[in-house]
């Protein structure tokens, strides 16, 4: 599953932020937001540009995508 809410929690972005960057409709972001409709990996794709993440971050709790950040950068250092 993803986690569309997770992110939007961690990123302090309400559904209307979604919408406006989207362009999708309000019940097109609310189902997505509450799980009542499927997403599919161009809406991943999308989502993920519009809030300036990986699109695999999704797949993932945002805290561990965090996660991996930090270690991916430790690495580099």
């Amino acid at each position: 599953d993803w986690y569309f809410r997770e992110w939007l929690s961690a990123l302090h972005l309400k559904q209307a932020r979604i919408v406006d960057l989207t362009g999708w409709s309000k019940g097109k972001v609310s189902k997505l937001y509450n799980g009542d409709a499927t997403y599919t990996r161009d809406i991943v794709n999308e989502v993920a540009r519009a809030i300036h993440i990986r699109p695999f971050e999704l797949l993932l709790h945002p805290e561990d995508a965090m996660a991996i950040r930090r270690l991916r950068e430790s690495a580099v250092t």
